[in-house]
């Protein structure tokens, strides 16, 4: 599955008779900056952007991510073979990468973002306790990462339910 709109790729977490893929994770972070009040800060890039072994479409973000000079955090979730992974872009040269899991940026993903003038970091995130959490997990971490408070594991399925049926 490559992030596609009607895809149930990542975690197939059950909320609000939807699951969380690409486009929801991308939509529930949409309306999670904007309830904490940081839209000036954060911008969450979307398109659904996928990494594998043999096929990414990374590398079509880097120069739209070079030119945004107005934007303090660029958010962005990325399919990693069915996980959700992702990126915080700090500007024209820092990406940090977050894990619900904790495990390394894949080399290949850091050679990308290094090649282009980018430093990599890695957050650590709360480790997923419960299997298909994945999304939730990370879009939770980069809210705090952001200096809000985050929700608990178990809490973040049902706010963001509510929040993607408010919004909608």
């Amino acid at each position: 599955m490559l992030g596609t709109e009607d895809s149930n790729d990542m975690d197939n977490t059950p909320f609000g008779g939807s699951t969380y893929n690409l486009i929801t994770t991308e939509q529930i972070l949409k309306v999670r900056i904007k309830s904490l009040g940081l839209v000036r800060q954060a911008q969450v890039l979307g398109k659904g952007y996928f990494f594998s072994q043999d096929i990414n479409n990374i590398k079509e973000l880097i120069n739209s991510i070079k030119t945004n000079n107005s934007i303090c955090y660029q958010l962005l979730p990325i399919n990693l073979h069915g996980h959700c992974v992702g990126v915080i872009i700090c500007g024209r040269n820092q990406v940090y990468y977050i894990d619900p899991e904790n495990n390394p940026m894949p080399d290949q993903l850091t050679h990308i973002f290094q090649q282009a003038g980018f430093n990599t970091q890695q957050i650590l995130s709360e480790r997923q306790r419960y299997a298909h959490n994945c999304a939730p997990v990370w879009i939770e971490t980069c809210v705090m990462y952001l200096g809000a408070d985050s929700l608990s594991q178990t809490e973040a399925i049902t706010y963001h339910t509510e929040l993607l049926g408010l919004s909608l």
